[in-house]
């Protein structure tokens, strides 16, 4: 005789429900603060003039952002609520009692203690969801029963079952729209903001031979929304202005439904699935060299389109959007230490002369077909067919035809040390908001020694609180602000050549209100 010996098994499948996807996500518009817009549309086919979304087909949509519409059928209502459904589950037994009891009239053979029984299983007797009896007719017509506990082991002739179906009773969360046209179907589009899907820039900068270079700009999706299928992304350059997008809808925030005392519930997205799997997906180089996204610009953002994109739920993505070829000049740069402070409070001692830092910086014409977003750069040197790194640096917003400032390193080659003294003051002072004010007369003297073995462009920026009366080499004024304080600021800047090994030396005078 041939016995199929089962043991004792403790597995529980989940079961899910699913639902078909009568709408389809056609587009999505990714903000790099962490908010998407989403735009789905489709032909569905409402029961008795209603149509239901259930759970996480719900979607988590920001304040004043859910929005239906349909061309064929006026919407009369919407509403939300928690509602029971029933399911059925299929799960395997549990333990050999609910084996046995899903296997009556099959034979078996039933390993005791000390002993074996063969029969068919008549019987099971449950109290309170607990096995008590087991009823046997043993093969020479004798009728026993045993506690479940005496049973070690079973053994079957034929394949016995070994799963059943539970029906479940579960908690539902449910959106219901209601059509003014019953049984035909219509036209759906569903749109809204929703937090859990964003997008950040980077660049890769390589430089090529001469003042050329090529930069690269690529985009990192992170999808921790919902799964997105064949959809058009929109991946916008610009600031955000969402007002409200930290504040659920009222029509899909069903915290205060489950559980009255629960708080509020303001995620991202559902978290059904707590066993997360990321994925990681990287674009196909499908395009050629200078076959690139154009950005589309509508009022003051910036549009990359891509098409057919698959994105599952919690999955990141990197898409290249352009490449292309940029001029580039090699520029020193050095901001002034400021010798002042903010309580216009000057030292009639000579003061120590400051050193300070200069930069070798890269400065980027910008004559793509697109803006260069802020986002990280790397910086890498491709001359002489070897790839070396150079920095890592951040790249400023820089509009179509403006130029941008990319740090490579400090450079030692360049010193640049200054100070400040107040040559003249006057003693009579001026009351203003209630204090005492001097009417002072600073005198400024830059050195500059350039080691270098070639001739640099040196930009020397300078924040200067007061008037500006003279300098000995030309300056520009970058930009000027008025302070909540007798002297107003301005950002002044020298733009100069300096040859090989060339030493030079820069005074300046500027009129500031200081008060002792």
């Amino acid at each position: 005789m041939k016995l199929r010996t089962i043991a004792l098994l403790l597995f529980f499948p989940i079961f899910c429900q699913g639902q078909d996807e009568d709408l389809k996500t056609s587009s999505v518009s990714i903000f790099s603060d962490g908010n998407a817009f989403y735009v789905k549309d489709g032909i569905i086919a409402p029961t008795g003039g209603k149509y239901f979304f259930y759970n996480e087909k719900i979607p988590q949509a920001r304040y004043g952002t859910l929005w239906f519409a349909s061309s064929t059928s006026a919407l009369l209502a919407f509403k939300s609520y928690n509602d029971t459904t029933l399911s059925v589950a299929t799960r395997t037994i549990k333990d050999l009692s609910e084996l046995l009891s899903l296997n009556l009239e099959k034979k078996a053979t039933l390993k005791l203690q000390e002993s074996e029984l063969t029969g068919i299983i008549k019987g099971v007797e449950f109290q309170k969801g607990a096995a008590t009896l087991v009823h046997v007719l043993t093969d020479d017509q004798r009728w026993v029963s045993l506690k479940p506990e005496e049973i070690k082991m079973a053994g079957f002739e034929e394949k016995p079952l070994i799963s059943k179906m539970d029906s479940i009773k579960k908690p539902t969360k449910t959106l219901e729209l209601t059509f003014k046209e019953k049984g035909k179907e219509v036209p759906l589009k569903m749109m809204y903001l929703q937090k859990g899907l964003s997008w950040n820039p980077f660049y890769y900068l390589q430089i090529k031979t001469g003042q050329s270079a090529q930069i690269t700009m690529r985009a990192e999706v992170i999808n921790d929304a919902e799964h997105i299928h064949d959809a058009r992304l929109n991946l916008v350059v610009g600031e955000a202005n969402f007002k409200y997008a930290e504040k659920m809808a009222g029509l899909v925030k069903f915290n205060k439904i489950l559980d009255p005392s629960a708080e509020a519930d303001n995620r991202n997205f559902y978290n059904y699935d707590m066993d997360i799997s990321e994925v990681i997906l990287q674009q196909p180089a499908k395009r050629s060299f200078e076959a690139q996204i154009i950005s589309e610009e509508v009022e003051d953002y910036y549009f990359y389109p891509i098409e057919h994109v698959d994105l599952p739920m919690h999955s990141r993505a990197h898409f290249e959007l352009f490449s292309t070829n940029v001029n580039y000049e090699d520029i020193y740069e050095c901001t002034l230490t400021e010798q002042i402070n903010l309580n216009n409070m000057y030292g009639n001692t000579q003061p120590p002369q400051q050193e300070n830092k200069v930069y070798h910086s890269l400065k980027i014409h910008n004559k793509s077909n697109n803006p260069l977003a802020e986002a990280p750069v790397f910086l890498l040197d491709e001359q002489g067919g070897d790839t070396k790194p150079l920095a890592q640096d951040r790249m400023e917003y820089t509009p179509i035809n403006a130029k941008s400032l990319v740090k490579i390193s400090e450079s030692k080659d360049v010193e640049i040390k200054s100070n400040e003294i107040i040559t003249v003051k006057d003693e009579e002072g001026q009351n203003i908001w209630g204090r005492r004010y001097y009417k002072a007369v600073v005198k400024g003297s830059i050195k500059i020694i350039s080691y270098k073995n070639e001739a640099i462009k040196l930009e020397l920026s300078h924040l200067i609180h007061g008037n500006i009366l003279n300098t000995s080499l030309p300056w520009e004024i970058v930009w000027q602000k008025v302070q909540s304080s007798p002297n107003d600021i301005n950002m002044v800047r020298w733009n100069i050549d300096l040859e090989k090994g060339e030493e030079k030396t820069i005074e300046y005078e500027y009129e500031v209100l200081v008060d002792r």
